[in-house]
């Protein structure tokens, strides 16, 4: 996976990690924000967010897709498992004439193997 990182943000601000090699993560949730329409402060708008997976060696398959206005917090009674060395990533298309900003955040915990 490449990324850029913004001029003075100092990050790459995007939804992206590899579980480390020897470690498996268990996720318990996410969530996606999509903000409002500017001037009218409706959420007239949405985003489609995408969570996608690719095992070590596999080719990445869509585990999470979401149509967002606002914020959606989704926990997970059963975590999700994800294996060592696979990629996650987050994606949002916006669905309307506006521009607005979105997030994806996902939670969880690595466990050695």
């Amino acid at each position: 996976i490449m990324a850029q990182i913004p001029v003075g943000a100092n990050q790459t601000l995007m939804s992206i990690y590899t579980v480390p090699a020897g470690k498996t993560l268990y996720m318990t949730g996410v969530t996606l924000s999509s903000g409002v329409t500017p001037g009218n402060g409706q959420a007239t708008d949405h985003s489609i967010f995408k969570m996608k997976i690719r095992p070590f060696g596999g080719v990445f398959r869509t585990q999470l897709q979401k149509h967002v206005i606002e914020t959606i917090e989704d926990q997970y009674n059963i975590p999700l498992v994800v294996a060592q060395k696979s990629d996650i990533i987050m994606t949002a298309q916006m669905v309307g004439a506006s521009n607005v900003q979105v997030s994806g955040i996902f939670q969880g915990y690595l466990v050695d193997n």
